[in-house]
């Protein structure tokens, strides 16, 4: 039988065996382990432990927990519920930030708290520093794709969100980020994203310069296939 969460808690244990036998995060495992068990309580004394006695976030040795434990979760991402608020508030964040305060153009802190933060100026530094990081431009991609989206998802309603020279701007750029990647084979579903996306704001600014009948009908007479967002909208009874 699959019990619901059981990725999660099975990617626990195996987070746990790896943790543990690594110097200095034998609590960070004992942490892993018991939240595979739903052992909440034991859980956070063991994390506790770890974030009483971990190093000094400026100090050499918490920058390499650092990449140590994120680098793991990362080949782990199924133990979601791993990189709890206190790790990360107390540990991971002091210590990627006071490494970026150190030295501004290292592209280790810069990608990790860029990513755990989603903060596309950070991400923008990491990539700068090392073109070739997959997982950095992939999140600045699906950046630019995202906000092009959000801005034409209401389209079947007759609704544009925003200014179609800005979600251009977005499309053109997330071109520019894959046709820059040394390796553009990664990012197949972006292009293909784009090109959906690109054609739908075409036939929106046609649509709009003589608009005839609502915009999703203008669409089926013409044969473009775009799969419409679903909306749910709620009143209040």
């Amino acid at each position: 039988m699959h019990f619901w969460n059981q990725e999660n808690f099975e990617g626990l244990e195996r987070l746990a065996d790896e943790l543990a036998g690594l110097p200095g995060l034998q609590a960070l495992a004992d942490y892993a382990r018991a939240r595979s068990r739903g052992v909440r309580r034991e859980a956070f004394a063991a994390l506790e432990g770890f974030l009483r006695n971990a190093p000094a976030p400026d100090s050499q040795s918490a920058r390499e927990l650092s990449l140590q434990i994120l680098t793991l979760h990362s080949q782990t991402r199924e133990a979601h519920q791993f990189l709890a608020q206190p790790l990360l508030a107390r540990f991971l964040f002091p210590t990627l930030q006071a490494w970026i305060d150190s030295e501004p153009t290292a592209h280790a802190p810069l990608r990790w708290l860029g990513l755990l933060q989603n903060d596309g100026d950070l991400l923008r530094r990491a990539l700068a520093a090392r073109p070739e990081d997959v997982a950095v431009r992939f999140r600045l991609i699906d950046f630019a794709l995202g906000a092009a989206d959000y801005a034409t998802h209401h389209l079947d309603e007759g609704f544009f969100i925003g200014e179609p020279a800005e979600a251009r701007e977005a499309l053109d750029l997330a071109a520019r980020l894959i046709n820059e990647a040394p390796d553009a084979s990664p990012f197949a579903r972006q292009v293909e994203e784009g090109v959906q996306l690109s054609a739908l704001l075409d036939d929106w600014l046609t649509y709009s310069a003589q608009p005839e009948g609502d915009f999703a009908a203008w669409c089926a007479e013409r044969q473009r296939p775009y799969a419409w967002a679903k909306k749910y909208y709620y009143t209040q009874s």
